[in-house]
């Protein structure tokens, strides 16, 4: 992950704008889209991963992904399991991660259909914990795995998180011979930023 390291003060993790922009001493400025938008950003591109999911074959999950030790299961679960870890949903939530549990979690899922359910039972905790229609109020403060920062700047940074896995996705059920029915073009959502690499 990137790591800001700035003289006398403590590393920074991660990308977390307000973060940065408070320890140079410049302006962080709100989320430019909505609640409502950054939410159905959010919401569109984790309904597109578990649409991918439904497409895949159960063998495929085993595919490796090429830049770490990962395959496509862990990949998948990756997005929903840190999506819930950072809705406070997870008894860790906001404290730390512990990758070797993760991988654990993830096996849990030895098949397509198994890995859906769990992508639809978090995708429904997360209305409950972010969608703005439930309450949830965008200004607020909250801890999470990248320091503190506003529910607007977290659903931001997840939907920016899980689009940039999509794409991913894509790439590795291509690969595999999948391809991916009405493929979601997340860069263009409200709120979602990607990076140049792929990997």
């Amino acid at each position: 992950m990137p790591v800001v390291v700035l003289p006398g003060a403590p590393p920074i993790l991660g990308f977390n704008p307000r973060v940065l922009s408070a320890a140079i001493g410049a302006a962080a400025s709100d989320s430019f889209a909505s609640p409502e938008a950054l939410w159905h950003s959010l919401d569109r591109v984790l309904d597109a991963v578990t649409r991918a999911a439904e497409q895949l074959r159960d063998a495929d999950l085993d595919v490796r992904v090429p830049n770490r030790d990962r395959t496509l299961r862990e990949l998948i679960h990756d997005v929903f399991y840190k999506a819930i870890f950072w809705a406070g949903c997870a008894p860790a939530a906001g404290v730390e991660k512990d990758e070797a549990q993760q991988k654990a979690d993830a096996a849990q899922y030895p098949d397509a259909k198994s890995l859906v359910r769990y992508a639809q039972v978090v995708r429904s905790l997360l209305r409950i914990g972010f969608a703005p229609e439930a309450g949830a109020d965008y200004r607020s403060v909250i801890e999470t795995p990248e320091g503190r920062m506003t529910v607007g700047d977290a659903v931001a940074w997840l939907a920016s998180h899980t689009a940039h896995h999509l794409r991913q996705i894509y790439r590795l059920m291509s690969g595999a011979g999948v391809q991916p029915a009405d493929p979601l073009d997340a860069a263009a959502l409200p709120g979602v930023s990607l990076p140049d690499s792929l990997w």
